[in-house]
């Protein structure tokens, strides 16, 4: 039986005999590549790293929790509910559709970039079209915007400005 075999973690372990001509016998050298998708256990069960040892993760929060750490799930895609309406007649979405697609109906636009479906709104819809959106997202996200202090086309962190807080 190859390590390939006896190892459920196939294409993500690098296995490699080296040897040295001054001594005599073979280190094997194992190499555990870093990868964006959860691993399981050859039992099924999922662990992460803590240290030296490990953390079984053992409840759908913490596994949730670890998509969203290892970014193979984003906040921004996740559906809260919401009444439909205080999305699709909302004054942000009005606006964004006389400046950008001034035939554009709300209700349909928000559907086909598949932003709203069955009552409930995707996170990124609410944080840009709904007026109140920490109404629907209390303490889960914020939006901060920021202005540069210059009209220069090579800009960068240096000449942001907080904004005032009157």
């Amino acid at each position: 039986m190859s390590c390939f075999q006896a190892h459920p973690f196939g294409n993500h372990v690098k296995f490699e005999f080296l040897r040295n001509q001054s001594h005599p016998g073979l280190v094997l050298h194992i190499t555990i590549k870093k990868v964006k998708e959860i691993v399981k256990s050859s039992s099924g069960e999922v662990y992460v790293r803590v240290g030296a040892g490990k953390q079984k993760i053992d409840s759908p929060e913490k596994l949730k929790r670890l998509e969203l750490d290892k970014g193979i799930v984003t906040f921004e895609n996740e559906w809260v509910e919401i009444p439909l309406p205080r999305i699709e007649n909302s004054l942000s979405i009005l606006n964004f559709l006389i400046n950008v697609i001034p035939s554009g109906e709300p209700l349909t636009y928000l559907s086909n970039q598949d932003l709203i479906k069955d009552g409930h709104a995707r996170v990124c819809g609410v944080l840009l079209f709904c007026d109140e959106p920490a109404v629907f997202l209390p303490k889960r996200s914020s939006v901060k915007i920021m202005r540069y202090r210059t009209r220069d086309v090579d800009i960068g962190r240096e000449f942001w400005k907080e904004p005032s807080h009157d």
